[in-house]
Formats: structure tokens, C-alpha cells, sequence
């Protein structure tokens, strides 16, 4: 169940991901794999020090799906921006644009800063493996579908119940104090 509207849209993108992999090794016989020789190999410094960034970036992942998509949309989109001649001098300025703004630029991003042990994926594949640990403990059904307590936080399905009771108390709320401020209305007359 998609409660953040993103589901369908990350899906296609995915697919996207998966059509260009075929695509490239089909027509022009070469992989991922290959593009990723190629940023490893590369003679433009700031480009090899983007990708190496993202691959300890993505070392930091612990759920295997992920870290291989981060790192191959990652890889796609930078190699492009490095092949391409006319996308080279732009990926350049918009770097260099970051960097003269940098002081400008951090405060934002400080905000929204988290350790990799506090990232979204991270702590999810911590509840599975307590979810795994008690199972193999006999403390939780082997059915399909059971779960910790924890790791029902991060399933759509839970979320969703959790934000439709919440949204139902703020409508609550809401209808009450136009209520309350509809008889106090009253009063002043």
C-alpha cells in the first residue's frame, strides 16, 4: 500500500533502470559494470572523487537492494554526465556553483543530516533482523507476515492505519475548536 504517493513512481524508475541495463548490453554489448570501469578508470578528478563518494556512501547501506540501486542510478547519471560533452561543462558549473555557495548550502542541509545508523533503510534492516532473532527464538510465530513490534513501524500497510488515526483525532480536534470558537462567537453578540 503506497502512502506516500511515491510507490508507482520509484516502481518505474526502477523499471527504467532495469530497461537500460537490457538495453545497453542487447545493443551496444556493454553493462553497468563496464561504466563503472570506466568512473573508476577516469581522468577527471572530480568526477572520480563524486563516484567514490557514492560508493562509500552506499557502503553505508545495509540493505543490499538498495545500496545496488543508489549505486547504479548513481552510476548511470554520473557516467552520462561525464561521457557526454555537452552535459561535462554543465555537471562542472553547477559543481563549482555548490561550492562557491557552500556556506550558503550547509545550514539546509545540516538540518536534514543523519548518521548512516539513523538512516530510514538502516534502521528497517535492523528490525528484520530482530524480527528474524525472534523467530529463530521461538518468541514470534514462523508465519508469514508476523513481525516485531518495531519493524511494523516501517511496513505501509501499519503507517497507513497509524497516519489514518492521527488524521482522524486532527479532524477531531479541528471540528472542536470551530465548535468552541463558533460559541464563543455567540457570546460576544
Amino acid at each position: 500500500m503506497d502512502i506516500s504517493g511515491a510507490d508507482k513512481m520509484k516502481l518505474e524508475f526502477r523499471l527504467m533502470l532495469w530497461y537500460l541495463k537490457r538495453h545497453l548490453k542487447k545493443k551496444y554489448k556493454t553493462t553497468l559494470e563496464d561504466m563503472e570501469n570506466d568512473l573508476n578508470n577516469c581522468g577527471n578528478p572530480a568526477i572520480y572523487e563524486i563516484w567514490d563518494i557514492i560508493n562509500k556512501t552506499s557502503d553505508e547501506i545495509s540493505e543490499t537492494y538498495q545500496k545496488d540501486i543508489v549505486r547504479e542510478f548513481s552510476l548511470a547519471f554520473l557516467w552520462i554526465l561525464y561521457r557526454d560533452t555537452a552535459y561535462l561543462p554543465i555537471t562542472m558549473y553547477v559543481l563549482k556553483q555548490f561550492y562557491d555557495k557552500k556556506e550558503d548550502i550547509y545550514p539546509s542541509i545540516e538540518k536534514y543530516y543523519k548518521e548512516p545508523s539513523e538512516w530510514y533503510v538502516n534502521a528497517w534492516n535492523d528490525t528484520l533482523a530482530h524480527t528474524k532473532e525472534l523467530k529463530e527464538s521461538g518468541k514470534l510465530a514462523e508465519m508469514d507476515g508476523e513481525m516485531s513490534e518495531d519493524e511494523k513501524i516501517f511496513v505501509p500497510m501499519f503507517q497507513e492505519q497509524k497516519w489514518k488515526k492521527l488524521y482522524e483525532h486532527m479532524d477531531k480536534e479541528i471540528k472542536m475548536k470551530k465548535v468552541s470558537n463558533e460559541y464563543e462567537g455567540d457570546d460576544e453578540d
